[in-house]
């Protein structure tokens, strides 16, 4: 289980490097509908890797998939629009010059 958390933290960490890299390139700007594409695109990333966990487990849960599902994919939105919020704080406070 603590295994599970750890690589749970770990692809946090991955999506929140690779949304600060599209930012800071400048492919993508940092706005509130960015954000909600940003983290409609990693849920449906995250559910397909669930989806694919799933079939692969030779005892998978008996839980009702689609709900599970549409849950991972607001999760996603909300982890993003959180993420975007926390660049945005980052790079304000660091344009007016605290530390």
């Amino acid at each position: 289980m603590i295994a599970g958390w750890g690589a749970h933290m770990a692809m946090g960490l991955v999506f929140a490097s690779v949304f600060v890299e599209l930012w800071e390139s400048g492919r993508i700007r940092h706005s509130w509908r960015n954000a909600l594409i940003l983290g409609l695109i990693s849920g449906v990333i995250g559910l397909l890797i669930w989806k694919a966990t799933f079939k692969a487990h030779p005892l998978p849960p008996w839980i009702n998939y689609d709900r599970y599902y549409l849950q991972r994919i607001r999760a996603h939105i909300i982890f993003a629009v959180g993420a975007t919020l926390a660049y945005w704080m980052t790079t304000q406070t660091q344009s007016k010059g605290y530390k």
